[in-house]
């Protein structure tokens, strides 16, 4: 049996009104009522949704201005709609959308966390003004503890190295297994083997989609992933 826990009946009530405001029902109410006979207790859950706010006007301001034209060029594809209900989780999609867009452009230090928003609720008949915000990158901090601020760079893949046969329990117990490895170079691979190469090198070739000097991209680098995994 479980006990009537007036705490966590309370929280369950609160988590119905922050789930309806993540969906847009700014102006939502959720409340209870328990009901006991002898020893037991009947629990009732109320809801009142209202009326959702919606998306008004959808704005970008660049805080790193080198992204301004890439940001720009994919707004077709944004998840935001004017007119749209005003969904958390359309928000937190979107912004993983525009990160993703961006790293798969050479843009490897990009994250959901150089993303945020500005919503204003006061242009009134329930609608919400938008304004995506692009940040800088975080490079680290000053001497200070101050956070230190850069433009997003671009990054390109410079050397691509392969170890098809490694062992980590031989290479950190054999003292001579260093000295027993080879490197072959193979259309911009580095192949390190030991001793003896155990998978042919076109093979390794046309399992990874990744070039020297080639822009940095995520779904590359996950693709080759997925090719490795299915070498078998």
């Amino acid at each position: 049996p479980v006990l009537l826990d007036s705490s966590l009946t309370a929280r369950s009530s609160q988590a119905m009104k922050i789930y309806m405001d993540g969906k847009g029902f700014l102006q939502s109410e959720a409340w209870f009522r328990v009901d006991t006979a002898g020893k037991r207790a009947r629990v009732t859950y109320f809801a009142r949704q209202g009326d959702p706010y919606r998306i008004g006007k959808i704005g970008y301001r660049f805080r790193d201005r080198s992204l301004r034209p890439v940001v720009l060029s994919d707004t077709a594809s944004s998840l935001l709609r004017t007119g749209g209900i005003f969904d958390g989780n359309v928000l937190n999609d979107e912004r993983s959308r525009i990160a993703s867009f961006l790293k798969n452009r050479g843009y490897y230090n990009f994250s959901i966390n150089n993303i945020s928003y500005v919503a204003d609720s006061t242009v009134g008949g329930r609608r919400i003004d938008l304004t995506v915000l692009v940040k800088q990158y975080m490079a680290g901090y000053d001497t200070n503890g101050e956070a230190v601020l850069d433009n997003n760079r671009i990054y390109r893949i410079r050397d691509i190295n392969v170890f098809p046969d490694y062992n980590p329990t031989v290479a950190t117990t054999d003292s001579l297994y260093k000295t027993r490895l080879d490197t072959v170079r193979y259309r911009g691979l580095n192949i390190i083997y030991d001793t003896k190469q155990h998978v042919r090198s076109e093979i390794l070739r046309r399992t990874i989609s990744l070039y020297p000097n080639a822009l940095y991209s995520a779904q590359d680098v996950k693709r080759t992933y997925d090719n490795i995994m299915r070498l078998g």
